[in-house]
């Protein structure tokens, strides 16, 4: 009950930032979405699943922010999607919500493209069971993250109906906070309606040039961690792991910023595992960390922001004794021991000017090569 309280809030504290940060106008619309497809089948033990039907919909206004100019003034709003997937006794249904920015992109010929992106939560009905449910390997905890991701061209019947077909993707994961954790990926064709008109503002012509010069780039977060890969062990306790990040950023245009620097974690469950086995003695604290070097690059949205990081690990002993010991010597398994990733979105409360700089906070998802290791919640400074 506390974790549903805290994700209830925090998604509000979202929405309520992004609709007084980012800025809407009054142009309002909504969009009636059906998505239909298929999981994608990541993981040998899998309960059978039909028909993906997905029902969203979807409230959203355009921006009129300097910054939305130079993505052709996009729209923000929040998402409500309801589905269920030929199976209600394994995998059962969801309900999930989200707050959501889609990019409209025009063409020269006239044709009109739009791109969506969306992070939420996301509640099903049933989950992992080890004697009632044992073959749902995807999903084992009632809360999970939702990301979304969707193409669409409109057909237009009039200035304010149109139709929306395309394609879209979602995914459904807890980011490693409990095991099982393979998670959810469906495929879908995509067909809606909206009712409410986009309109084009004039372009921005800034009035002052960005800030381009190298900053430093200190961050401390944490999250929770529950040990092993993306299905066993089930039901070990969780484990805090301490994250910190050091690097320099520069503003290269009026929309991004490029990032590089060094990732230092500390699972405190590689330290229990080692103490336990009584492996690596003197050595369980060195071992017990991680370091990468990475890049990036930050998407400006006003005084918010959208982090995509890659990283290469330059230190990670444990990870890589475990998977030895578990037999993981695939091309894919080696990916995972060596690529880092990260994604995210951060709020500088004290930025001005499209400028991102002084205090920030975030939210990410870390993985090794795709794979989800865990949620971190960080605060950081940039000067």
């Amino acid at each position: 009950m506390g974790k549903r309280l805290f994700m209830a809030i925090l998604l509000f504290l979202q929405g309520f930032l992004a609709r007084g940060q980012i800025g809407v106008s009054h142009n309002q619309s909504l969009q009636i979405n059906f998505h239909g497809g298929k999981i994608i089948k990541n993981y040998p033990v899998f309960p059978k699943s039909g028909l993906s039907s997905i029902l969203e919909i979807n409230w959203q206004q355009q921006t009129q922010k300097k910054w939305a100019a130079f993505y052709n003034y996009p729209t923000v709003g929040f998402s409500s999607v309801f589905g269920s997937f030929g199976n209600p006794n394994e995998i059962g249904y969801v309900l999930g919500i989200m707050p959501k920015m889609r990019f409209i992109a025009r063409r020269q010929t006239g044709k009109t493209f739009h791109l969506s992106l969306g992070w939420g939560y996301a509640f099903w009905t049933k989950k992992y069971n080890p004697k009632h449910n044992p073959y749902n390997m995807a999903i084992s905890t009632n809360i999970t993250n939702m990301a979304f991701f969707s193409a669409t061209t409109p057909v237009k019947f009039s200035k304010a109906i149109q139709m929306n077909i395309g394609l879209s993707t979602i995914h459904f994961s807890n980011g490693h906070y409990r095991i099982p954790n393979n998670g959810i990926n469906i495929l879908s064709f995509v067909v809606g309606m909206q009712l409410g008109k986009d309109t084009i503002f004039h372009k921005y012509k800034p009035e002052t040039p960005f800030h381009s010069k190298w900053q430093y780039i200190i961050q401390a977060g944490a999250g929770l961690h529950d040990f092993g890969d993306g299905s066993k062990p089930i039901g070990g306790p969780l484990y805090p792991v301490y994250a910190l990040t050091c690097g320099i950023t520069k503003q290269v245009n009026y929309f991004g910023k490029f990032h590089m620097g060094i990732y230092l974690n500390y699972y405190t469950d590689f330290y229990d595992y080692m103490r336990e086995k009584q492996l690596f003695p003197n050595k369980q604290i060195i071992y017990a960390t991680t370091s990468s070097i990475y890049v990036g690059y930050e998407f400006i949205l006003g005084k918010f922001s959208m982090v995509a990081q890659s990283g290469w690990y330059i230190w990670n002993p444990f990870y890589k004794y475990y998977k030895n010991i578990l037999g993981e010597n695939s091309f894919k398994a080696f990916l995972k021991k060596y690529i880092s990733n990260k994604i995210g979105f951060q709020f500088y409360p004290f930025a001005q000017n499209n400028s991102l700089k002084g205090l920030f906070c975030g939210i990410y998802i870390r993985a090794n090569f795709g794979q989800a290791d865990f949620s971190e919640y960080a605060v950081g400074f940039v000067f």
